[in-house]
């Protein structure tokens, strides 16, 4: 098989070709929500503060339902899970744009901000729900050995999907408005639905002994027994806190700092797409060793572009930066994903997957708490902080781990 064959090899199956459909967008959806919510209570009410609120808003159903949604994910069909979310995502986006839309909801109505929150944790909530049956299925439709051809191809599929939804998302807020980005959300929310439905129920159902808190537990046992699994949680938990939290921070660096408005955060999420397209087809055509220690040479990536991105305050600079940081993100989730499932036994791979989903809650609590050090020392000191923080621990366990780094 030729090298442009193996980059794509996955997309032979029909079922991983509407998979990575629906993928598409549900993610279309995250990136244009992600920019317009941090965006519009920033605007509605002018806090740092409540930028945090918002992120803790994630924080909560994102620490808390994984762990039921992987125990879910072991017992049910897992494309079930995957269609609850977009009734929470078609739910939610019509509460905020019609919220927009009447008045309802508006810097002119104190308190109105708080329709957002509700909105923000209906979505936040289905999505925890489902999101290690939207990991683990990826095995059940390729095989055990297409597993880091496929999580390459789906960070493909979205990065390229991240060059451009962020600045559409911009675009729409400067020119016609918040609401018409949440009527957008419902349109892709209906078609990713549509796509769901033809996908075949996969994986053997097992009715298994004992009730959602036992098997909870049972797959904790499982993985304190799993050291490379283990350590590979832990350390994507270290970087999603450390490194993933100035995102939410971003409307004051595009207001603030870098005096961009909204077009130019748009620009900056999307130029950061380009370095996580570029490191996901990497990751898709390199054959699957030294995955490891590849892992920590993506983190340490990461934590020094952010670091330079936080001290910029050059427009050009800040971009150069921000490419960076999109590579070494993209290259962290594809590797991190990719040695979980691999390490992973098929009966334990949704209730492992739900401790790898904690990611998106554990990246909204650092976000509410880099906001409140933000509200104290400036979001460019907080940023920079942390950071600083995540490379000395990377660095740290590049020289004491020696087990991770040899993880193939």
């Amino acid at each position: 098989m030729s090298p442009s064959l193996k980059t794509f090899s996955s997309l032979k199956y029909p079922a991983f070709r509407l998979y990575l459909g629906m993928y598409v967008c549900q993610m279309a959806v995250m990136d244009m929500r992600s920019l317009a919510q941090s965006l519009l209570i920033y605007r509605l009410t002018g806090s740092v503060a409540l930028l945090g609120v918002m992120a803790l808003v994630n924080a909560v159903p994102g620490l808390l339902l994984p762990l039921f949604g992987g125990v879910i994910a072991d017992r049910l069909p897992k494309k079930n899970m995957i269609l609850i979310a977009q009734g929470g995502a078609i739910t939610s986006a019509l509460i905020v744009a019609l919220s927009l839309t009447t008045g309802l909801m508006s810097a002119e109505r104190p308190g109105s901000w708080m329709i957002l929150l509700l909105a923000t944790f209906i979505n936040f909530a289905a999505s925890s729900l489902a999101m290690p049956s939207r990991q683990a299925i990826i095995a059940e439709l390729v095989g055990d050995d297409q597993i880091m051809n496929a999580v390459s191809l789906r960070s493909t599929a979205y990065n390229i999907l991240h060059l451009g939804a962020p600045a559409i998302a911009g675009l729409l807020i400067d020119k016609i408005g918040f609401e018409y980005v949440y009527y957008l959300n419902t349109a892709l929310s209906i078609t990713g639905l549509v796509l769901t439905l033809f996908l075949p129920f996969t994986g053997t159902l097992e009715r298994k002994a004992g009730n959602m808190f036992s098997q909870m537990k049972e797959g904790l046992k499982y993985i304190r027994g799993e050291t490379s699994i283990l350590l590979v949680i832990g350390f994507t938990m270290m970087t999603t806190f450390l490194g993933g939290s100035y995102f939410k921070l971003l409307p004051v660096f595009v207001d603030d700092i870098l005096e961009v408005g909204a077009t130019g955060m748009g620009v900056l999420v999307s130029i950061s797409a380009i370095g996580a397209l570029t490191s996901s087809l990497v990751m898709a055509s390199i054959p699957g060793r030294k995955r490891g220690a590849m892992l920590l040479g993506a983190i340490t990536l990461l934590s020094l572009s952010l670091i330079g991105f936080a001290v910029s305050r050059n427009w050009y600079l800040s971009l150069g930066f921000i490419l960076m940081v999109g590579l070494g993100r993209s290259a962290r989730a594809t590797l991190s994903n990719t040695l979980i499932q691999s390490y992973t036994a098929p009966g334990y791979r949704g209730r492992v997957m739900s401790f790898y989903s904690l990611e998106e809650g554990v990246m909204s609590l650092g976000s509410f708490i880099i906001a409140l050090v933000a509200v104290g020392v400036g979001v460019d000191r907080a940023v920079g902080g942390f950071a600083a923080t995540l490379l000395v621990l990377t660095l740290a366990g590049i020289i004491l781990l020696p087990k991770i780094r040899k993880m193939e």
